[in-house]
């Protein structure tokens, strides 16, 4: 899901159109919106969210991003104002 999300912002129009035909929730963002279902996340914090819980270290885990890394909206090139 994180990858057909990342995909769909990119300006790769064939990868794009492969991810518009998948059916994914979508993200509602704010209340006022009034979207009768989806996922009360907005997209940045959804992506802050996946970045947070892979950097997680823990038992059991298979691994974990490296506190080095960059996080994952500068690899992208967004910020919280995108």
């Amino acid at each position: 899901s994180v990858f057909e999300r990342i995909h769909n912002k990119s300006n790769d129009t064939e990868k794009k159109n492969e991810v518009e035909n998948m059916r994914l929730v979508k993200f509602i963002g704010a209340e006022h919106q009034h979207q009768p279902q989806g996922i009360h996340f907005t997209f940045i914090d959804y992506l802050e969210l996946v970045d947070w819980t892979g950097r997680l270290i823990r038992e059991g885990k298979r691994g974990a991003i490296s506190s080095q890394s960059p996080t994952l909206l500068t690899s992208l090139g967004l910020n919280n104002d995108t």
